[in-house]
């Protein structure tokens, strides 16, 4: 397994984290707020919470490791830089990189909001109209129905390829998808990676009463005090294989999957 979360760069450091307690939630003071964007308006509001669990080194990317041209990694929305990038670690981690074993990857990855702000606001006028490559490495840079079948690209895997997009519960679902395709025998092992990256990442919410997200700009899990959800960053992948292989194999097991499902709440509130 591999992850990029606030404060940890890898699993061992995130469980630390929990068991200490520790919250990589930020508050952000009004001058930061207006450097990163946010309008007069919005900073005099008093429903705004400036909080938010910031990711480093975004902007680092190994292009060339990844055969990739400095200018098409330019294009491509970092969510799909990190999920490749986690993609690979969490082979390397599971002692799989470079197999010839029969790999799928189902994966995620957040709204486009890179090409929003940032890449086609700036670059996008520099690009010729007939350059047919350049305009389809945008496409595929930055539309989220690419990632998957980017890495498995990138990262020589043969098995299937899929981008799932259910909003937040993306990861859990690809999961469960990842889970059936071993079970039906589409792969020998599946790899399963979401990233989620909201630019510019010093940002709020405005709260909503009923809503979601926290009033308080703290999130409280399972805790009497809870009020809500705050937005943060990350980017995480498990590598899935049936149990007995696994041992078999001798491969490390860090947990065990007994049972999914996905259902819906049909015309219910969700609550």
């Amino acid at each position: 397994m591999a992850l990029r979360f606030p404060g940890a760069e890898t699993p061992e450091q995130y469980w630390r984290d929990i068991e200490a307690g520790v919250s990589h939630v930020r508050r952000f003071t009004r001058a930061e707020l207006r450097a990163a964007g946010a309008p007069e308006d919005l900073l005099d509001d008093p429903d705004l919470v400036g909080a938010s669990a910031l990711l480093d080194g975004v902007d680092g990317f190994d292009a060339a490791f990844f055969g990739m041209s400095g200018r098409e990694a330019a294009v491509t929305d970092p969510q799909q830089r990190l999920f490749l990038e986690c993609c690979h670690h969490a082979l390397e981690d599971g002692g799989y990189a470079g197999s010839d074993a029969r790999i799928g990857v189902y994966g995620s990855v957040g709204y486009r909001l890179y090409s929003l702000h940032s890449y086609l606001a700036n670059n996008l006028a520099d690009t010729p109209g007939d350059d047919w490559i350049a305009q389809k490495q945008i496409q595929v840079g930055n539309y989220p129905d690419f990632a998957a079948t980017r890495a498995a690209f990138r990262l020589g895997l043969r098995g299937p390829a899929v981008n799932v997009a259910t909003a937040c519960s993306s990861a859990l679902v690809s999961v469960h998808l990842a889970c059936q395709a071993l079970l039906a025998g589409d792969a020998e092992l599946m790899l399963v990676g979401s990233a989620a990256l909201h630019l510019p990442q010093i940002t709020g919410h405005r709260h909503v009463k009923g809503s979601t997200i926290s009033r308080s700009g703290t999130v409280r899990a399972f805790d009497a005090d809870a009020d809500g959800t705050v937005g943060g960053n990350g980017v995480a992948a498990v590598l899935l294989k049936p149990l007995s292989r696994a041992l078999a194999d001798g491969d490390t097991v860090h947990a065990v999957i007994l049972g999914s499902a996905v259902t819906n709440d049909g015309d219910g509130d969700g609550g």
